[in-house]
């Protein structure tokens, strides 16, 4: 009982075979195997390599096939054992499609072409200032799905469950975040222009002790340091100045 448990499993786990021919073989081949007849068709990408699975709607052990760009464009033909199954096809650059069937023993059933459609492609520009920003990152969904070339274009493909917005991100500029169609399809956007990314300055106050916060928009590093400078040879100065009008106001708080 236990060796033929053991040799379902390995039934189950063997590796679709794949050839020029255009025939993929699921499982072991017998006089009770179905044949699928069918044909991938894409868009202008077509051929493109494909991964095919055969899922068993009645708890069988999924097969699983790679095929190239080449075979993909051969397939016409799938051999499987007979039973209820749900064939899934996903290609490089497609939306994946899905069939369910019902292969009777001995039998053929006829899929036809099943066509594959394109991913929405998002094509765009990132400047700041007028001049193009390179290697920003394109995030969508949290995943970053490429980078701004050297002129600052960029181009990704959505996802197959879309996106509502993309965001730009680079250091030291702040992220930009685009809202896209509901319904896209292939769309170019206008240039994204960056703005340099917001610092925080904080300075106690010398009055009452209280912290002033000041956001600042714009400028670098290097400005910002001169200015943190300046900022602290002003409190210096105005500190001496409120102590010698105290001691000329007030000269009694001050003997010794």
């Amino acid at each position: 009982m236990v060796f033929a448990s053991v040799a379902l499993i390995a039934l189950a786990a063997i590796s679709a075979e794949g050839n020029s021919s255009g025939v993929v073989r699921f499982g072991a081949v017998n006089d009770s195997s179905c044949t699928l007849r069918l044909s991938l068709d894409g868009s202008r990408l077509w051929p493109a390599p494909a991964a095919i699975r055969l899922v068993g709607l009645e708890g069988s052990e999924p097969f699983d096939a790679a095929l190239t760009a080449r075979e993909t464009a051969a397939l016409h033909r799938i051999i499987i054992p007979p039973g209820r199954y749900r064939l899934e096809i996903r290609a490089l650059h497609h939306r994946g499609a899905a069939r369910e069937i019902v292969a009777p023993p001995g039998g053929q059933v006829l899929l036809g072409e099943i066509q594959l459609t394109r991913l929405a492609v998002v094509r765009g520009a990132v400047r700041f200032r007028g001049k193009a920003v390179a290697d920003a990152a394109i995030d969508v969904a949290g995943k970053t799905l490429g980078t701004t070339r050297r002129d600052g274009t960029f181009e990704i493909e959505l996802p197959e469950t879309g996106a509502s917005l993309i965001s730009v991100a680079k250091r030291p500029f702040g992220t930009k975040s685009v809202p896209l169609p509901r319904f896209a399809s292939d769309l170019t956007l206008p240039a994204i222009e960056m703005a340099r990314a917001a610092s925080l300055q904080v300075r106690r106050g010398w009055r009452s002790g209280s912290c002033r916060r000041r956001a600042a928009t714009d400028g670098g590093g290097r400005h910002l340091r001169r200015r943190q400078a300046t900022d602290r040879r002003r409190c210096v100065v105005q500190c001496v100045i409120r102590w010698s009008r105290s001691r000329l106001l007030h000269p009694r708080r001050f003997r010794f």
